[in-house]
């Protein structure tokens, strides 16, 4: 999972759940834009780190496997399964490129990087 993505789970689960109290720092006020920050800093910090994604500097490419679902048949009631493989410099931007090489009738939610082993 890129950093992005956790960071964007993270501040929406942060926002619902925690309203007033992070286990992070503390009590809070209500959680200001600063003391969002201050959290999610603290969790990447502390976090594992994805090696290969940080051993990418900004704007090299590597290569990604984006595995996705298309509907297929008459009315589209049958489903299977294809990737796609795409140069990239983040796996946000692999995954849109993958978007628009895809089949018709693409699922756009099941659009997925697949892991290295």
């Amino acid at each position: 999972m890129s950093k992005i993505k956790l960071k964007n789970i993270l501040s929406d689960l942060i926002n619902e759940e925690l309203q007033g109290y992070s286990k992070y720092i503390g009590k809070t006020k209500g959680l200001t834009s600063d003391e969002l920050s201050q959290i999610l800093t603290k969790i990447v910090k502390s976090g594992s780190k994805d090696k290969k994604e940080e051993d990418l500097k900004e704007g090299e490419e590597t290569e990604y496997t984006v595995d996705y679902w298309y509907r297929y048949g008459k009315y589209g009631e049958d489903k299977d399964s294809d990737d796609i493989k795409v140069m990239a410099s983040s796996e946000t931007e692999a995954i849109e490129k993958a978007k628009q090489q895809a089949r018709k009738r693409a699922i756009s939610s099941s659009f997925e990087i697949r892991k290295r082993k």
